[in-house]
């Protein structure tokens, strides 16, 4: 049985998270510790998130077994620190993994989480990812344009009835 995993790295611009899937031993005794050994700086862990497809990473030698290729996944995270928070949950989960790995930059470590549904995953994110809080565009001015969906007659038509 697979003890499936994703590792992540947060990268502030664009504000995302970069996502691999790992497929065997994904436990803290295995992964985690292969993380921690072998991807344990900032360019290491970007380069094992962007993987794409992990089968098994070994944790004495680090040596990488992929049985297929493919990108890794991307996830938008410029949508306010809560929110950001709950879209990596969710890719956790889409993922069915038992847990998750994230680096931490400003603490230069794996974040671990163990996945026992999004509630948990977000509480733990929110917890372990605090020092990120104010990345993901929690100021409104930060938030990209929304496109002008309505026309500017609309818009000038409700104006001037608040005006009345």
């Amino acid at each position: 049985m697979a003890t499936r995993a994703l590792i992540g790295f947060i990268n502030l611009d664009p504000a995302e998270l970069i996502a691999t899937y790992n497929h065997y031993d994904g436990y803290p005794e295995n992964l985690g510790k292969a993380l921690e050994t072998h991807y344990d700086d900032t360019v290491k862990a970007k380069q094992i998130a962007e993987y794409g497809y992990i089968s098994y990473i070994d944790p004495e030698t680090g040596n990488i077994d992929a049985a297929r290729k493919e990108a890794p996944s991307r996830v938008n995270l410029m949508v306010g620190w809560e929110d950001a928070m709950y879209e990596i949950a969710k890719e956790i989960d889409s993922y069915g993994a038992d847990y998750a790995y994230i680096w931490n930059e400003d603490e230069s470590d794996w974040v671990t989480i163990k996945h026992y549904g999004v509630r948990s995953t977000f509480d733990q994110l929110t917890n372990a990812l605090q020092s990120y809080q104010g990345e993901f565009g929690d100021n409104i001015a930060d938030l990209p344009a929304a496109p002008d969906q309505v026309g500017e007659s609309y818009i000038s038509k409700w104006e001037d009835y608040i005006k009345k």
